[in-house]
């Protein structure tokens, strides 16, 4: 029987991203990411006739532990060539193409525009979306102009003073980073270390419930969906 299509999948922690600078992922963003990537393919595989393919770092150590038994195909990879030729590969055959991967160092950026500029079908967000989106201190600026309540958020070089703006409590974070990876709480000024990085920010800290919000949109229709506790 000839197939509906085919779905490329791909999450860059499980999927090799890190071979270029020789880590070795482990830990609880190995976890999360293979977490995702297992839940995309299992959905995924409940599609009649669709093919769902993936690539994976196949590398001695890396441990994913996915379950890749009902997947189509499923390519494994252990040097920086081969995770960028069959991913290039993959994207160019593949029908459609997902791509999940952390904002640090814009690299969900970069892949999403590698997708687009292949032709593929891209299942997510464009990469002008995924360009404000992953710049904290872009979108906090874009949602204040639209009448949106935000922190209030600088980045360097900073007015004359220390932060004169700013007042602690404050949070300090990668201007593209995933999550709360390397935050800072500055609760005064006796622990505020001035940062001239321009890929850091400050912002004021507000007390509240951390959550994940989502939702789907298509066109000018849009779908909330349940926050989730962090």
């Amino acid at each position: 029987m000839t197939p509906a299509g085919n779905v490329f999948v791909y999450e860059a922690l499980c999927g090799g991203s890190g071979i270029a600078n020789g880590e070795l992922l482990s830990g609880s963003l190995l976890r999360e990411g293979a977490a995702m990537l297992q839940a995309l393919l299992d959905d995924f595989c409940q599609l009649p006739e669709w093919q769902v393919w993936t690539l994976l770092d196949g590398r001695p150590g890396v441990e994913i532990g996915l379950n890749t038994e009902q997947l189509d195909r499923c390519c494994q990879v252990q040097t920086e060539q081969e995770h960028q030729s069959t991913f290039e590969q993959l994207v160019r055959q593949a029908d459609a193409v997902l791509v999940v991967a952390p904002e640090t160092d814009q690299l969900l950026l970069r892949l999403t525009r590698q997708v687009e500029q292949a032709g593929s079908m891209l299942l997510g967000p464009s990469s002008e979306w995924v360009a404000m989106a992953g710049d904290k201190l872009r979108l906090n600026h874009h949602l204040a102009a639209h009448g949106v309540p935000v922190p209030t958020c600088l980045a360097p070089p900073f007015p004359p003073g220390v932060n004169v703006e700013l007042e602690p409590p404050l949070v300090r974070k990668p201007r593209f980073g995933a999550g709360a990876d390397r935050l800072q709480r500055i609760l005064d000024r006796g622990s505020w270390i001035p940062a001239d990085n321009r890929n850091q920010i400050s912002e004021s800290y507000h007390a509240g419930l951390a959550v994940s919000v989502s939702a789907l949109l298509q066109e000018e229709t849009f779908q909330l969906l349940p926050a989730g506790l962090q």
